[in-house]
């Protein structure tokens, strides 16, 4: 069994790029989605300091929005995109190249079904270390909202 933590989530805002594409091509268009929000924050100090992406299912499509909290105006050009409050979260980290990714949220969710929870709600990926481009020190933690089966 993964090693899992349950805990709350508060509420956040998040200054994002979006896009709805099929569920096999999430992966193509994350990076993409995090550089068109970091052309419009620019070099702004602290404005990209809690990079978060976020999927959620719409119909047989995975909407994903890729950007960074912020506290209170959203730039233009930017989606405002509110994540409420959970009680219940998942939470499992991935370290390494966001190649392996789709094996930790696997895990992830193993786990879950192993103490008699199912997803519910918007999925997160929270990037605690993502500044080197080979990807090899990176800390991306995984959160996904869960509730009794």
């Amino acid at each position: 069994m993964a090693d899992i933590d349950i805990r709350p989530l508060p509420a956040m805002r998040i200054a994002a790029a979006t896009d709805v594409v099929p569920v096999d091509a999430v992966a193509g268009v994350v990076e993409a989605l995090f550089q068109e929000v970091q052309a419009v924050f620019g070099h702004a100090p602290g404005a990209q300091d809690v990079p978060i992406a976020t999927y959620a299912f719409d119909g047989d499509r995975m909407r994903v929005a890729a950007g960074y909290l912020v506290g209170m105006l959203v730039p233009e050009g930017l989606e405002d995109v509110e994540l409420d409050a959970e009680e219940q979260v998942a939470t499992l980290e991935h370290h390494g190249p966001m190649a392996g990714v789709t094996a930790t949220w696997e895990a992830l969710h193993g786990a879950i079904a192993e103490r008699g929870l199912v997803p519910s709600g918007v999925a997160r990926e929270r990037y605690v270390r993502a500044a080197s481009a080979d990807q090899a020190d990176w800390i991306v933690e995984l959160q996904q909202p869960v509730r009794p089966a």
